[in-house]
């Protein structure tokens, strides 16, 4: 029984990761020309970053590469789990050092002097329109 209830949440989460795998197959950059995600041998057809959802409509391969991505679920799911407690840990360090030291004078200044430009900046935008 524990062995069915563990296949069938190991079927949903790939079902449920499919979306996403899909999503970031079609986000990729790609070849103008050919297509290919690696170096194809079309140095020419690189024109900057193309997306290959903008080009090339979704096909075979691209349904059976996010099938295969997605049985890998749960190592994408522990790499996003240890990457946003990283996340978290680094704010918080963050946040605790910057209220255990307040700002020196020079720091303090240059803030408000940035902070002076970005308002003045932004009155003249507002002025211009």
């Amino acid at each position: 029984m524990t062995g069915w209830v563990i296949l069938a949440l190991y079927v949903l989460g790939w079902l449920l990761a499919v979306r996403p795998m899909m999503r970031r197959r079609m986000l990729r950059d790609v070849c103008d020309y050919c297509g290919m995600d690696w170096a194809c041998g079309h140095a020419a057809a690189w024109r900057g970053r193309l997306v290959r959802g903008s080009r090339f409509e979704r096909d075979g391969t691209d349904v059976a590469m996010a099938l295969l991505g997605a049985l890998w679920w749960p190592l994408w799911l522990a790499f996003l789990a240890v990457r946003w407690s990283a996340l978290l840990a680094g704010r918080t360090v963050r946040r605790a050092v910057f209220s255990a030291t307040p700002l020196t004078v020079p720091e303090l200044e240059r803030r408000l002097a940035e902070q002076q430009k970005e308002i003045d900046r932004l009155g003249a935008e507002i002025g211009e329109g």
